[in-house]
Parts: structure tokens; sequence; C-alpha cells
């Protein structure tokens, strides 16, 4: 009697360690496409435009007269080489996107339909721009880090941070995400930077000459230069010039603090 028990009882051990493991999911590995990659020139005043949807943008400056652009692509459900990378020439420069299968029909997202598709598919862009070409970077689910740059940037995301360092004037936006940027307003041109769930800290240099706006609900602001900051019932906020004015920079957030440094 007591060993029919145990027999039974091992055998009751085995068939729960079986369902067990019937019932644990299995772990897609992760798949690799196939690599990216794209070597053109462009002279200073054309523009570079790198579009994604998930996945991160990092640029930095060229060291010869020529774009470089490497993209890695990444999927764990969805295959990764359904995702096609398409250079187009335009008037004044360059457009690189990546075009996702649409969610509805069929056919594959076009370069500005950023949220048409369910891919968890991956593509992470290495770029390498040329001093005083122009960039347009943007993605959805990524964060965007270009540094060490000599030409103007507009860096726009929805899910991530951007952190931006140029000696020429910049523009960044996101959702939800911070950002961290040193830029330089030329000309009549102005900058905005703009969050939602995010501190902005932008460093400007000390002789900076330009009108400020800046804006924050749940935050608060500091400037290195001689601004006068209002506290009102709802937020904080900043109206001014720095120097003599200039070029109008705007900073907003809702959720975040606000600084503006001078380095």
């Amino acid at each position: 009697m007591r060993r029919s028990l145990m027999r039974a009882v091992g055998r009751g051990a085995l068939l729960a360690a079986a369902l067990s493991m019937a019932a644990a999911p299995l772990r897609a590995e992760p798949r690799v496409g196939r690599p990216f990659h794209w070597t053109g020139a462009l002279k200073p005043g054309q523009k570079l435009t790198v579009h994604g949807i998930n996945g991160v943008i990092h640029a930095e400056r060229a060291s010869g007269a020529e774009v470089v652009v490497d993209a890695e692509k990444h999927g764990r459900h969805d295959d990764p080489d359904r995702v096609e990378i398409q250079v187009e020439r335009e008037a004044n420069g360059v457009k690189i996107c990546a075009r996702y299968p649409r969610l509805w029909g069929n056919g594959l997202t076009d370069c500005d339909g950023l949220s048409d598709t369910k891919s968890d598919v991956t593509v992470d862009f290495t770029v390498e721009i040329p001093a005083g070409v122009e960039a347009n970077l943007a993605t959805v689910n990524g964060e965007i880090r270009a540094l060490d740059l000599q030409s103007p940037i507009d860096a726009r995301t929805v899910n991530g941070s951007i952190h931006l360092a140029t000696s020429e004037r910049a523009d960044a936006r996101t959702v939800n995400g911070t950002i961290v940027a040193r830029a330089v307003p030329r000309g009549q041109a102005g900058m905005r930077f703009a969050t939602v769930n995010g501190a902005i800290r932008l460093d400007l240099p000390p002789q900076t000459q330009a009108d400020i706006s800046a804006h924050t609900v749940n935050g608060d602001i500091r400037s290195d230069f001689p601004v006068t900051i209002h506290a009102g019932w709802v937020g904080r906020r900043v109206e001014g010039h720095i120097g003599q004015g200039g070029p109008e920079i705007v900073m907003s957030t809702v959720n975040g603090s606000i600084e503006l440094r001078s380095d």
C-alpha cells in the first residue's frame, strides 16, 4: 500500500512538472535582420532626414564630407527584414526612413506614417553628419542623442529623452522624456524645446543675445542669466531678454524643471 501510494505521488509530481513546462511561455530569441549602410555627399545647407518608429537614433559629427548612415534591425516576434529602409533623394538633401508593415491593409507605412504599425521590430540608426549639413531626426519610441555637431538640428520623439550638443541652432520635442541641449541661436531663427513629462536643461554661450520664454506647471525654473522668474497660482514662467535680446528661445514642460545655464 505504501509503495503504491509513493508511486502515485511520484507520477503526480512528474505530471504536474510536465504540465507546468507545457504551460510556461517559450521565450522567443531575438532575430537580427540584414544590416543597412549608406554613404553620400551632402553640402553645407543641405538637409539629412532620418525617420524611425521603434529604436534609437545616435548621431555625431562626420570626419569628412560624406554622410554615413548605418542601421541595425532586431525583432523578437516579427521578422526584422519585413521592415525596409528607404533612401529618397529630395530637392535639398536626402531622406532615410524605416518603413514598417501596415497595421491595417497591405504594404508598408510611408516615411511620415509613424504610427500605422504594430510590429515589435526596432531599427537603431547611427549617423555621421558633416559640418553645416542640417539634421532632421525623428522617431517614436526611442531616445535621440546627437553630440559634437556643427550643424543645425531638429530632433523629435514621443517616448524617449533627447540629448543634443551643437555649435548651431537646435529644436527638440518629446512627450515622455527629458531634454538636455547645448546650442547657439543664429540669425533671426528661434529655438524651441518642449516636453510634457520631463525636465529641460539648455546650455548657452555666455555672450548669448536672445529673448527667453519659459514655462513649467509642476517644477522649478533656474537661470544663470539675469532674468525674472514669475511664480503664479499654477506653475512658473520666465519672459525676458538675455543681453540686448535677439532670436526667441521657447522652453515648455508640464511635469519637470527648467534650467538655463551659461556654459
